[in-house]
């Protein structure tokens, strides 16, 4: 969905220029509304997995942060 409001919203911002402008009489565009697309749901890390990390951290973590320690 997301291409396709891209290349909806790219038409309507040329046809509100040639509006503007005076090159059409009419904006056939101006109530076309966007597709609804889901909702992108972000997973998050619990409580329990943030201890577990600062507990426990591994080769990665520590060898970037001792050369300023």
């Amino acid at each position: 969905m997301k291409s396709v409001n891209t290349h909806l919203r790219i038409i309507k911002a040329m046809f509100a220029w040639l509006d503007e402008e005076k090159y059409i009489a009419y904006n056939p565009f101006q109530k076309i509304k966007k597709i609804k697309e889901p909702q992108d749901v972000v997973k998050t890390i619990t409580i329990d997995q943030v201890r577990r990390l600062i507990k426990e951290p591994d080769g990665r973590i520590t060898a970037f942060v001792t050369p300023f320690s």
